[in-house]
């Protein structure tokens, strides 16, 4: 919004840019894949675009005009389910749901390519299903997973940070926490981050409020139907 600017993309893979006042086609992008997902994020007040392709490719555009930037494969042959851009957009999550992968990228090195392949690394959890950023933390990501050997669903919490500009360092400060309830939830969840410590989860027609330390704080059953997506402003949710 702050650039005045619509993107989209169809199903033949095309990405436009629009002119959000006008109307006016600005650019496009071909990226041949019928199920491309896109992030916009701002770095040093330029807009630039990370798209997702079949394959397990990733690649990121200058935003208005749409020029390739960085162009890598983050899973071989493999299709990319979430791509989660962090609040103080230093960070890009990608999780490829089918084969329990997943891949965390600094923008900075997406958007300056150098010969070295760009810093990246993962969070010490296997099959991940889903997961969010709290977006009053400069990069703090909860992430439900499932070990191999367990049907106990849990979440796991974690804020980023580089060292020394080479490795990135996945600090969790809160522990793992294992939410009970989500033993009977076989449908897939969805999940919010509110504030620094909040937690919203929906599946079916249950939406559930935790804390990160793993308290349950409020349980809705107003629903009459599937809740198919959570939208959260800062004091409501919708």
């Amino acid at each position: 919004p702050e650039y005045k600017l619509a993107i989209s993309t169809d199903a033949r893979g095309t990405i436009k840019v629009w002119h959000g006042e006008s109307g006016q086609e600005l650019a496009a992008f071909s990226t041949s894949s019928s199920s491309s997902s896109l992030v916009a994020y701002s770095v040093n007040n330029k807009p630039f675009l990370t798209v997702t392709i079949a394959g397990g490719v990733i690649c990121t555009l200058e935003v208005p005009n749409l020029n390739q930037v960085s162009c890598i494969t983050a899973f071989q042959n493999s299709s990319i389910d979430l791509l989660l851009c962090s609040p103080d957009e230093q960070w890009l999550v990608y999780i490829c749901l089918y084969f329990s992968l997943h891949q965390i990228f600094y923008t900075d090195c997406l958007i300056n390519p150098a010969d070295e392949s760009p810093v990246s690394g993962s969070l010490p959890v296997n099959n991940c299903a889903v997961g969010c950023w709290l977006p009053k933390a400069p990069a703090r990501i909860a992430v439900m997973h499932q070990d191999h050997m367990s049907v106990q669903r849990n979440i796991t919490v974690f804020d980023l940070a580089v060292k020394n500009g080479q490795k990135v360092i996945s600090r969790d400060p809160h522990g793992d926490h294992s939410l009970q309830p989500l033993l009977t939830w076989t449908t897939p969840i969805l999940m919010k981050g509110h504030g620094t410590e909040t937690i919203l989860l929906a599946c079916g027609s249950n939406l559930e409020l935790y804390s990160i330390f793993g308290t349950q704080l409020e349980a809705f059953q107003h629903h009459n139907n599937t809740i198919t997506s959570i939208w959260v402003v800062c004091l409501s949710t919708v």
